[in-house]
């Protein structure tokens, strides 16, 4: 009559004892966060089993023998950060009732098959994330119009996505289709902006993206996008900083050469990446309330004497290397007191180095100030006193 098994995080180790799949009574079981190795039991007799927790185990083998079918209650199942593999049962997607399915961190490979007859599914969480399935993205999912986090990031999945397909998937949250080899296109011909979902976060890294998707200009409740290491020319477009709750935002490892601002539209924006790409001109103006900012390997070549008197106090990273920034360094970048990351290197700065980073050393985790043209000699000279001072105060505690 056993109907509850909680068997989380107990350091378990061996097999999952095949005992265990007489348990006909069985609702819920967890025994994730074990160490559990070998096969995944059948549980096809527990026809009452509404949630299913095998994740962070060592299991193996594969789930394709198992008769998903029977279990006709099933809600939850999530076999996460396991060693499973071969390739996804679609006979999963007949469960009528399954609301997450979690297959992430796995081993599993091949084709993500085709299925039918689900426009009326509840799923509303699918996680394939960190596996090796391969081939096209089954339009299929697309069909699944009760999902809410799409998540088929790090796979090997190719050819090409239209964007345009997620207009179906209304309640749509959370898409992530990054490190893939995906050639991601939104044609915005026969769509309108205004039937795609609101999007809270959209990842899109490490595919074959070559422009802005023009849908993003209204997703109003966007909190995160990331378009890093894709194949962006031209410029960032203004649109993007009127983006009402925009916190996180990556264009790394793109081509884009411009800016088209102005910036202190956007004053949800607390980390912003821009390096590697080509963009040159005259420095942006600071966003009011970034926290990580990394222009780094660009083509920047103006001073920043004005604009780093913008700089937010609470910024903790910022990072200018490899530009070709010229001037001096303007005291007023002490006044970012939280800074724990400062890179400088590699630019044309010139003159004396601010004696306030060196008061600011104790927070000060990282401080780079090489190839440029400034004057360390004294800067040395002072940091020296400070730390033999330190260690001097330290000897005396001890």
């Amino acid at each position: 009559m056993l109907t509850i098994v909680d068997l989380h995080s107990c350091n378990f180790n061996g097999s999952i004892p095949k005992s265990m799949a007489t348990l006909t009574q069985l609702v819920y079981l967890d025994m994730s966060y074990n160490n559990f190795t070998g096969p995944i039991p059948s549980f096809s007799m527990a026809k009452r089993l509404t949630e299913i927790y095998l994740t962070r185990n060592d299991l193996t083998g594969k789930i394709t023998s198992i008769q998903w079918k029977e279990l006709r209650n099933l809600k939850i199942l999530d076999l996460g950060y396991n060693s499973l593999e071969g390739s996804i049962p679609i006979s999963l997607f007949s469960l009528p009732l399954l609301l997450e399915l979690r297959l992430s961190n796995n081993r599993f490979s091949g084709q993500f098959d085709e299925f039918s007859n689900v426009s009326s599914h509840p799923l509303y969480i699918l996680d394939l994330s960190n596996n090796n399935l391969e081939g096209l993205v089954p339009m299929s999912v697309f069909e699944l119009q009760g999902l809410k986090v799409l998540d088929l990031s790090s796979n090997n999945f190719n050819g090409s996505m239209q964007l345009d397909s997620i207009q179906q998937l209304k309640n749509l949250s959370n898409l992530d289709l990054s490190f893939n080899n995906l050639l991601i296109e939104h044609n915005g011909i026969n769509s309108s902006v205004s039937l795609f979902p609101q999007i809270k976060t959209l990842k899109l890294s490490s595919n074959i993206l070559k422009t802005f998707p023009d849908f993003l200009r209204s997703q109003s409740l966007l909190l995160e996008l990331d378009l890093s290491h894709n194949q962006i020319h031209g410029e960032i477009p203004s649109w993007i900083w009127k983006l009402p709750n925009l916190a996180h935002l990556n264009l790394s490892f793109n081509y884009l050469v411009s800016l088209e601002g102005p910036f202190l539209s956007c004053p949800t924006l607390n980390m912003l990446d821009l390096r590697s790409n080509h963009l040159h001109g005259q420095f942006p103006v600071f966003l009011p309330n970034v926290v990580y900012l990394d222009l780094s390997r660009n083509n920047f070549n103006s001073s920043i004497q004005k604009s780093i008197e913008n700089l937010p106090i609470t910024t903790s990273f910022f990072s200018l290397s490899s530009n070709k920034f010229s001037g001096s360094i303007p005291v007023s970048i002490c006044n970012a007191t939280y800074l724990q990351v400062l890179d400088l290197s590699n630019n044309s700065f010139n003159g004396i180095v601010p004696r306030c980073l060196i008061e600011m050393s104790e927070m000060l985790g990282v401080l780079n100030l090489g190839r440029n043209n400034l004057k360390l000699a004294q800067f040395l000279m002072h940091f020296r006193a400070i730390v033999i001072y330190k260690l001097l105060l330290l000897m005396k505690t001890n």
